[in-house]
Order: structure tokens, then sequence, then C-alpha cells
């Protein structure tokens, strides 16, 4: 399993989500996501917040993320949950935590050791025993 912190505005988490879509989708692969929203601007993160807050509403979080990123859906309308940027600001905290400082960040484990990389692409076999 490799935990993703990901933003769905955030470029090199959408060529992610491309790029490993087909693994996910033959069970090769599979992900844990914490949505958290982009760096920038206090007016991007604003925006990028609120964004993953609406799409965290969906009643598919996980789908609504994916086909967001992949552009076949909009931002849903209306405003999102108290619920949801709870999640994000906990999702936040864990993101810092690991002292991640951008999106895309993951953790993987490799011989019992912890790794943690950040940025897209990178080798998932240096990140993950049996990936292929």
């Amino acid at each position: 399993v490799l935990t993703a912190f990901l933003s769905p505005t955030c470029g090199h988490c959408r060529a992610f989500w491309h790029d490993v879509g087909p693994k996910i989708k033959e069970g090769k692969l599979k992900v844990m996501v914490y949505p958290v929203p982009s760096g920038g601007t206090p007016e991007e993160v604003k925006r990028s917040t609120d964004i993953t807050a609406k799409l965290l509403d969906q009643e598919n979080a996980a789908a609504a993320f994916i086909r967001f990123s992949q552009g076949k859906i909009t931002v849903p309308e209306g405003e999102a949950s108290a619920a949801s940027y709870e999640q994000i600001n906990r999702n936040i905290k864990l993101f810092a935590n690991f002292k991640f400082t951008a999106t895309p960040s993951f953790l993987g484990y490799k011989d019992d050791k912890l790794i943690k990389t950040t940025g897209w692409p990178f080798h998932l076999p240096n990140l993950l025993p049996n990936y292929n």
C-alpha cells in the first residue's frame, strides 16, 4: 500500500493519477490518499482547500478526486461541509508531522523501513517492494 498526500489542484498529483491509474485498476497497486490543499498564495491555498472539501463531500469521494484530476468532472457547486474542512485540517497536521512541504508526497515501506518522498514522477520500485 502506498500512502499519498495529494491535492486535486496539483499538476504533479494529476500526473500521478494518470500514471498509476492502470496499476490501481489491475489491482497491482493500492493507494491510501490523504487529501490536502496545494500550496501557493493565500488565495490559491483557499481555492485548493475549497475544491478539496467539495470533492470530499461527494458520495464516492475517491472516484470524485480521480475524475476531477482527470478533467472528467468540474468542481461541485455549493458550500462544502464543516466535516470536510475538519478532515482536511487533520490531513494537513499529519502531512506536517512527516515534514512534507509539497504535494504530491508519499510514504511506503521497503525492507521494513519507512521511506518518504515528495514529487512526481519517482521510481515506485524504490518505494514499494514487489511493485512491477
